[in-house]
C-alpha cells in the first residue's frame, strides 16, 4: 500500500510543477511577440511557418494567436483544477 501511495505523490507532484511552470511561463510566452520582427510575410520556425493570414504581418498573426491560446490554458487549467484525480 506504501508504494503505491508514493507512485501517486510523485506522479502529483509531477503533474502540479508542470501546471506551476506553465503559469509562470505565461506571461514571457503572452509578451515573445514583442521580440519578432516587424513587416514579414512569414516566419519559418523549425517545424513550421506561421503567415501573415489576413493580417497585416506575422507578428500582428501571432500576436493574435497568443491573445487567444494563453488565456485559453490558464482557464482549462484553472477549471481543471478542482477536478484532476490521481
Amino acid at each position: 500500500m506504501g508504494m503505491r501511495n508514493d507512485k501517486n505523490v510523485r506522479k502529483r507532484l509531477i503533474v502540479e510543477g508542470l501546471i506551476t511552470l506553465i503559469i509562470a511561463l505565461s506571461p514571457v510566452l503572452f509578451y515573445s511577440y514583442k521580440y519578432l520582427p516587424n513587416d514579414t510575410d512569414s516566419l519559418d520556425f523549425l517545424f513550421f511557418e506561421i503567415t501573415s493570414n489576413g493580417f497585416a504581418d506575422a507578428r500582428t498573426a501571432v500576436w493574435y494567436y497568443l491573445l487567444k491560446t494563453i488565456p485559453l490554458i490558464l482557464l482549462v487549467i484553472w477549471y481543471n483544477g478542482g477536478t484532476m484525480r490521481f
